[in-house]
């Protein structure tokens, strides 16, 4: 159902422009409307990207879970480029979003130590920080690090135990 409605998407305005092309009226109108229609397909087309899994254009939101990571190694692509891929789910989102980072090596490691972890059944917490700051990370540039801890758990206090009257 959702291809029919892609194609549709596509098809509606091409329709609509040949109509228009078969009517008499203005040329002018016709031409403004007809070198409009390739901007409309650019628009469709990056909201699609929003909304269909890629990943997102935007900076990392500063603490989030990590679901899933992908590290595409620069050795490994054509362009000699390499790519992160990470699938994270923040405090109040409601679904999963994918974020592409620049390889490195050191962020290759975090990532695949936080792998690691979440393998062993641990709930892996990121966090944006300055570069400046001490501590781990790795850098994903514009002066900022990730760094991914285990979520601690949450212990209950303890209960505190009534004597039983037994008669």
């Amino acid at each position: 159902m959702g291809e029919l409605k892609l194609i549709a998407t596509y098809a509606l305005p091409v329709a609509v422009i040949v109509w228009l092309w078969l009517r008499p009226g203005s040329l002018k109108t016709k031409l403004l409307i007809t070198l409009f229609l390739p901007g409309i397909y650019f628009l469709h087309w990056s909201a699609l990207h929003a909304i269909k899994g890629w990943p997102v254009d935007r900076q990392l939101p500063v603490n989030f879970q990590l679901l899933a990571a992908d590290i595409s190694e620069p050795a490994q692509n054509k362009n000699g480029k390499g790519y992160i891929h990470l699938w994270i789910r923040t405090r109040d989102a409601q679904h999963p979003r994918a974020y592409q980072l620049p390889y490195s090596r050191s962020l290759h490691q975090q990532i695949h130590d936080a792998r690691q972890r979440m393998e062993n059944g641990h709930v892996q917490l990121g966090y944006i920080r300055d570069e400046r700051e001490r501590g781990g990370g790795a850098a994903i540039g514009g002066g900022k690090k990730l760094e991914f801890r285990s979520r601690r758990l949450r212990h209950l206090p303890p209960k505190k135990l009534e004597p039983v009257n037994r008669l």
